[in-house]
C-alpha cells in the first residue's frame, strides 16, 4: 500500500474546533480527517492570493528527491 501526503491548510479558530471535536468523539486527530476525508469536508480555504505567496510554500518543500535508477530492483525476464 502506498501513503500519499497532503498538506491541508486551516484557521487557527477551526483547527482549535477540530480538536475539541477529536476529544469529543475521543479519537485522535489524524482519525477525525479519516472521517472528515470519508463524508467530505464542506470547504477548503481559498488558495493563496498571490505568485509570491505560492511560491514560498513551493520553495519550503524544499528539493524533489533523487531516485538511485541503478539501485532500483531488476525487471524479471519474463515480463
Amino acid at each position: 500500500m502506498k501513503t500519499v501526503t497532503y498538506p491541508v491548510r486551516v484557521d487557527q479558530t477551526v483547527y482549535d474546533n477540530l480538536v475539541k471535536e477529536a476529544k469529543r468523539r475521543q479519537k485522535s486527530l489524524a482519525e477525525l480527517f479519516r472521517d472528515l476525508i470519508s463524508y467530505g469536508l464542506p470547504a477548503l480555504p481559498p488558495i493563496p492570493a498571490s505568485y509570491e505567496t505560492l511560491q514560498e510554500v513551493w520553495d519550503n518543500l524544499g528539493p524533489a528527491p533523487e531516485v538511485l535508477y541503478d539501485k532500483l530492483p531488476k525487471k524479471p525476464e519474463n515480463w
